[in-house]
């Protein structure tokens, strides 16, 4: 048995780690955004003498501290932060602290997050608990993390469009699962994603020319390869 390369396997890790901080960046912004805010359920100032040491230390260093009440479930959530927009989109730090009744506070990582805000949602909104984006942000997750590990010398293209195209390693920032593509084998994925500066061949399909419809300037000047 080969033993494992430990840069590798510190890479695999700090990749691990950017990928899940990532994820709770995405999950907290979207929740505050169009939920937490409209109902008065967050703080983004928050001054809680009972929060435990190492968010106090980071307060003292000059970061804020967010509280999102779960008032469904009976818990809440402080995370601190080193930027606060206008708009109130936050940029975390570390992991939230999660609080239960009558207990003390704990890190929670995305997974765990995520099940908590779709809990709340589900009691507030009287609807099904959504386990379908759990697993696509869990998707989202492994897909950052192995575009991450991916990342070689980059052989960026003239175009620039499309450059700025595969530039996008992260996703969209107020998206809960920006980078989820559930139903692709990752050997597949990873063979045509624009992450990793891939080429593959693109398939022609002849189409018969009295089933297109175009407008425009150039309607009826169809490219060969479509107009059979």
């Amino acid at each position: 048995m080969t033993n494992p390369n430990p840069v590798e396997t510190l890479k695999a890790q700090v990749h691990g780690e950017a990928s899940e901080h990532n994820a709770i960046n995405c999950l907290l912004n979207c929740y505050i955004r169009e939920y937490a805010t409209a109902k008065g359920e967050v703080a983004f100032d928050a001054e809680l003498q009972e929060a435990p040491a190492i968010l106090a230390s980071a307060v003292r260093q000059g970061e804020h501290l967010v509280c999102i009440q779960l008032t469904a479930i009976g818990c809440k959530l402080l995370i601190a932060v080193d930027r606060v927009s206008c708009l109130g989109r936050c940029r975390f730090v570390d992991k939230p602290y999660l609080q239960l009744p009558g207990q003390g506070w704990q890190p929670v990582g995305a997974e765990t997050l995520c099940r908590l805000l779709l809990q709340n949602l589900s009691q507030v909104m009287s609807v099904s608990f959504d386990e379908e984006l759990v697993e696509q942000v869990k998707n989202s997750i492994e897909t950052t993390r192995l575009f991450l590990c991916g990342q070689g010398p980059a052989q960026w293209p003239d175009d620039d469009f499309i450059r700025s195209e595969q530039s996008l390693l992260w996703g969209h920032a107020m998206h809960p699962s920006p980078k989820s593509r559930q139903g692709v084998a990752m050997d597949e994925l990873l063979a045509c994603s624009p992450e990793l500066s891939t080429r593959f061949q693109l398939y022609w399909f002849e189409v018969a020319p009295e089933l297109i419809e175009c407008s425009g300037e150039t309607a009826g000047h169809y490219p060969p390869a479509l107009a059979g």
